[in-house]
């Protein structure tokens, strides 16, 4: 009898954990259903992007895809009010009187732009509230026309203390110019620029956001001549594998570009993805993937 006690417990207690689990299973799927529906409320669609560069010198296109229903990659678009620098000189009375500078005077009334990719680390919905954080920073913060390390800095300070303990979010921000672009990093891949039959990577490095207080952001310039591709993206893409523990890689990525670079957009980011998928076959991509194109007006 009392073994036959024994097993009826042991056969209770494990019906009692498997009703337990289901039950956290379907709270942490409810949760992320939530986190996605905020997230795609919240976060730019890729469709916006065309429209909000028309009014600057660049063509852009964006690609998303994540494996998840919560992407951990996500991007921000910043409107560049106008801001005079203090070192570009003396200012009209307007400008003095304002503090902004003319779209005429930015050069050939094309206004500048900033674009802020990032990949927090996870997919869960602690990545949805962050992402959606750093979304609201990025519509709010002051954003200087020749620093962009400000504002990752200003997202750092801001997220750190806030990520889970192993947790961190890499990004990029580019303000592009008529004629040229300045770029910040914090953990992304580097930035690849295309001129003319030229493919190179822009050495940009900084630690990812959330990790330590107090990290230094640094910055670097590039001209940008008509016609010129700049490439942003992140690790989804370099990362993803054959299979055979090999990754698609910059390398790849770079020879992609010097075949298809001088292609409309969205023809470049259809061969991007075609060499991608051809590259890892059947498998499917275990992360999120974003690529972003930027190419400089020539009208």
């Amino acid at each position: 009898m009392e073994t036959s006690s024994t097993a009826h417990q042991q056969s209770m207690k494990y019906a009692e954990d498997i009703s337990r689990l289901y039950h956290l299973e379907r709270q942490r799927a409810e949760d992320l259903r939530l986190g996605a529906l905020m997230q795609k409320r919240f976060l730019t669609p890729v469709e916006q992007v065309p429209g909000f560069f028309a009014p600057t010198a660049y063509e852009a296109l964006v690609y998303n895809a994540a494996p998840m229903s919560v992407s951990g990659d996500f991007f921000c678009l910043k409107p560049m009010g106008g801001q005079l620098p203090e070192d570009e000189g003396p200012r009209t009375e307007t400008e003095a009187a304002t503090g902004l500078k003319s779209e005429a005077d930015l050069g050939h009334n094309f206004r500048p732009a900033g674009f802020l990719l990032a990949d927090s680390c996870g997919h869960g919905l602690s990545a949805a509230l962050i992402s959606m954080r750093i979304s609201s920073l990025v519509q709010t913060c002051p954003a200087p026309l020749s620093a962009p390390e400000e504002l990752i800095r200003s997202i750092d300070q801001d997220i750190c203390g806030l990520m889970p303990p192993g947790r961190f979010v890499a990004a990029s921000y580019a303000i592009l110019h008529p004629d040229r672009c300045l770029l910040s990093n914090a953990g992304l891949p580097f930035p690849i620029h295309v001129q003319n039959d030229r493919v190179e990577e822009i050495a940009v490095s900084g630690p990812p956001m959330g990790m330590a207080c107090g990290n230094v952001f640094r910055s670097v310039e590039r001209e940008i001549r008509p016609g010129d591709l700049l490439v942003m993206f992140t690790d989804g893409l370099t990362e993803a594998g054959n299979g055979e523990d090999a990754p698609y890689g910059v390398d790849r990525l770079k020879i992609c570009l010097a075949q298809h670079g001088r292609h409309p957009l969205h023809e470049l980011m259809a061969a991007i993805l075609t060499d991608l998928r051809a590259y890892i076959g059947n498998l499917p991509l275990d992360d999120d993937v974003t690529v972003a194109l930027f190419r400089a007006k020539t009208d």
